[in-house]
Parts: C-alpha cells; structure tokens; sequence
C-alpha cells in the first residue's frame, strides 16, 4: 500500500486539489447570497494558498527529472497563457484597486498570477483524467440539484428567503449570481457529455455511466428551470464541437443519440416541474427557456439533435472538415437568437446597452490607454462607479463631457436596471478597457492555441469541451474566480500529455 501510495503521490496530489476546488468553490457561502463575491474570493485564495506548496514540491521535482530543458517542451499554449497573466500584472501595477480587483467582482491581477499557478501545477504534475471526471460528476450533481429545486419552486435551503423580490431569481444555488451559474455549467456539462461517450474506458462502467447520466440529467433539468441563456449558448455551442469531432472519429451514432436523448429528457422533466409547482417556481423570462415551455420544444429536440448529427455523419465522409452544416447552424442559430431576442437597448439583461458604451469608450480613448488600459477588474472606473478612485490625474475621460450621448447616466454613473455597472458582460471587451490591446490579445491567443492544441492531440480530452464551453458563455459573463481557476485547469488538462 505504502509502495502504491508512492509511486502515485503526484495524481494524488493533484486529484486532491481538484477536489478542494471544486468543494470549496462550488460549496462555500459567507451569508447565504449576500456575499457570494467576497465568499467565493475567499474559497479561491484559500485553496491556492493550500496549492502553492504541493506546486512547489512539484516544480522541483519537475526540475530534477528533466532539468532547466523541460521548460522548452511545454506546449507553445503554455507560454501565450503565461504572457496573458503576466500582461494583466503589468498593466494593473500602481493601482491596489486593479491587483487585488476590488473596484469589480475582485478578479484582479493577483488572480490571473494564481490561475496561471494552478495552470503549471496541472501540467507538470500527473494527473487521471478519469479520475478527475468522476470527481468532477459527483461534486456537481448536489449543485445542480439545489438549482433544479429553486427553479422548480422549492428553495430547500431558504436561500431566497432574505432576498427583495426582483433580486430573488437572479441568485441561484451555491453559486450565487445566475451568471456565475451559467458559467459552471458551460464549463462542467460538456466535460461529462464527452466522457459519458467514452465511459466503457472507466472502471466501474455501469455505476460511472449512471452518474454520468444523471449528473447531464440533473444539469439540463437546472438550466431550463433558472431560464439561464447564457448557459444554453455555452452548453450547446461546446456539443456541437463534440458532435463534429466525434462524426470525424466514427463514434456509433446511438452514442450521441443518447446525449440527446438526455438533454431532452432533462428539458421534459424541467416543462413538468413547471407546470406542478407555478405559483411558487421560477417566473419564466421571455428568453429561451420560456419559448422551451411554450411551444414544448423539449418533445422535438431529440429528433432535430439527430438530424443534425446525420447530417454531420454524412459530411465527414465526405470533407476534412463539415463546414457547410457548421455553417448553417451558425446561421440557424444567429437567426433564432435575433427572432427570440427581445428589441432594443436592453437585450440580454441591459447587455445592448453596455456593449456599446464599453465600444465608445475605447474608441475615445487615448494610445496609451488603448494599449495598458485601466488595470484588472476597473471597468467600474470608466462607468464612472469609481471614477474618483483612479490613481491617477490622467483619467480616460470626463464623464460629463457629452461623449457618451445615448447611455443612460444616473449622476455620471451608468446604470443599468437602476444598478451600477462594474463589468463589461463580455470578457474580450472586459480585457480590452482593462488591460487594453496587449492584454487582450494575449487573452485572445490564450484560448485560441489551447483549443487547436486540444484538437490536435490523438487523444481529446474531455476537458477541452468545457474549455470551449466557458470560452462561449464568457462572450456573454464577467470573469469570476470560480470560473478562473477552472478555466485555467481546464486549460491545462487540454494541453497535456496524458
């Protein structure tokens, strides 16, 4: 036992902190929703502060078993991620408010240098990735569950109970705000789909397969409930990656017919619960899951799942690559998003406004600031939420000085829903103001080279799905350290060797 334990101490080290992260990012709460912020930064530090001295134990050893060489065959991925968090360093340097990342939602430059910490621990240490998936399964399935009940309209916990009326539904099981939800999901879901076509590779196939079927189940049946559009786009964005990339591998079809079986299960029970409980589930807002409910679009998205994925079969027989049935789901869904979505300035819950202020305000600004912006998480600086907080005399602009005609301005403060905006809603633009071109790009390359690095490996890992999910909801989200550090894990699951 002794010898076993030592011959494998790196996958456990590893598969212990994963763990941690997960229950402690996942799980811990301050005060109930009112401080899921400060919480969840807690949880992060905490468990990197806990990571730091295996990850050094790691990089020594690293070290003594490829010597100062092995840092030159780390994937070129590696080295464009570490400049993305090194860039945020350097353009947040001077400013507290912009390292530690208070002025927003404390997603500061201190937190990308951790990311890109747990980034190295995973790629130098041994991981089992199957391991990681289980672990991954089993967390999650009380997270989703809390979800389903809340939006099916039994807060179990009394969550809610505290909460004025039109903040109630915006917070939703541990997570807190429904964005972050979101997030978790685009990132977790995919992962277990991917793996669930693989799962006579696991020990334990028949109770591994179950877990994963319940957890996709349980996840769906969560999203539809809480009306989350984000994680829809994230989710299915991510499965129609690995719809392509399984068609290109010859996966026998019933095994992607039975991801889809799934999801439209989950979406059924999701309709059912709904209609048992109205009174007290969830309001359904007039977005996806709302046309979900009305034209009971959970008893055809199996068939059109499966039509898509013959349609897909059939091509990659044909091509390197299936880019004309891509293409037309793009345009399928551009289109069903601009018919659903509702008119004007306030789409995606003030999103149409916020864009392009963030737009404008880049446009007016000056070269320097283009190109370091404003530092991490200050986006609240440019809203005018924090504006006399800036270190610095050479502000961006004066807010009052009429270069931003159109935004709604509450005493030179943009507000949206009669809240203040801190975040962008969009991470390429939240990076762009705050780290400016330089940032921005690295962050761009960042997840371009991990995704194609991922996709050219003989074996894909289930993580890039996840990878790819949160790079699609984070089109629509804020960065949050929940999300930073599986992101970064992620990542780094991606572009290993395993």
């Amino acid at each position: 036992m002794k010898e076993l334990i030592l011959k494998n101490h790196k996958k456990l080290i590893t598969s212990g902190l994963f763990l941690l992260f997960l229950i402690a990012g996942l799980y811990y709460m301050q005060d109930g929703y009112f401080d899921t912020i400060s919480a969840k930064t807690n949880a992060f530090y905490f468990c990197c502060a806990v990571a730091a001295v295996p990850g050094v134990y790691l990089l020594f050893t690293y070290i003594h078993e490829n010597g100062l060489r092995g840092f030159l065959r780390f994937p070129k991925a590696a080295y464009i991620v570490s400049l993305f968090a090194l860039s945020y360093l350097l353009s947040s340097l001077g400013d507290a408010h912009a390292l530690d990342g208070s002025v927003g939602w404390n997603v500061g430059a201190y937190s990308y240098l951790l990311g890109l910490m747990l980034f190295f621990i995973f790629l130098i240490g041994d991981t089992d990735e199957k391991v990681l998936i289980v672990m991954l399964a089993a967390a999650t399935i009380p997270f989703y569950l809390v979800a389903a009940l809340q939006g099916a309209g039994w807060d179990v916990f009394n969550l809610h109970k505290e909460l004025v009326s039109d903040e109630r539904y915006d917070y939703i099981s541990t997570a807190g705000n429904i964005t972050v939800y979101s997030g978790v999901a685009s990132l977790f879901i995919p992962v277990i789909c991917a793996a669930l076509d693989h799962s006579e590779d696991f020990r334990w196939q028949k109770p591994v397969k179950l877990l994963f079927m319940a957890d996709i189940v349980l996840g769906g049946t969560s999203i539809c409930l809480v009306g989350s559009d984000s994680a829809y786009i994230g989710i299915f964005g991510a499965l129609a990656v690995l719809y392509i990339v399984e068609c290109k591998k010859k996966t026998p079809l019933w095994k992607l017919a039975r991801i889809a079986a799934l999801l439209s299960f989950s979406f059924c029970i999701a309709e059912i619960l709904q209609a048992f409980n109205p009174k007290t589930a969830f309001p359904v807002r007039k977005y996806f899951s709302y046309y979900v409910f009305k034209f009971h679009l959970a008893f055809i998205l199996f068939p059109v799942l499966l039509t898509f994925t013959l349609v897909l079969y059939k091509w990659a027989k044909k091509s390197a690559f299936p880019w004309i049935p891509i293409s037309l789901m793009i345009v399928a869904a551009v289109t069903l998003t601009e018919i659903l979505s509702p008119k004007g300035r306030h789409f995606g819950s003030g999103r149409g406004e916020i864009w392009p202020f963030a737009v404008r305000t880049f446009r007016n600004a000056g070269t320097r600031q283009k190109l370091q912006g404003v530092g991490a998480d200050c986006f609240g600086y440019l809203t005018g939420a924090y504006i006399n907080d800036l270190p610095s005399t050479d502000k961006w602009f004066k807010i009052a000085n009429g270069a931003f005609d159109g935004v709604k301005m509450q005493k030179n403060i943009l507000t949206v829903g009669g809240r203040e905006v801190v975040n962008c809603h969009n991470e390429f633009l939240q990076h762009l103001l705050c780290g400016g071109i330089i940032t921005a790009g690295f962050w761009s390359l960042s997840v371009i080279s991990v995704i194609f690095s991922g996709l050219r490996r003989k074996h894909i890992s289930p993580f890039l799905f996840g990878s790819i999910g949160w790079l699609i909801q984070s089109m629509l989200n804020n960065p949050h350290n929940l999300l930073l550090s599986f992101a970064f894990i992620f990542a780094a699951l991606t572009v290993k060797d395993q």
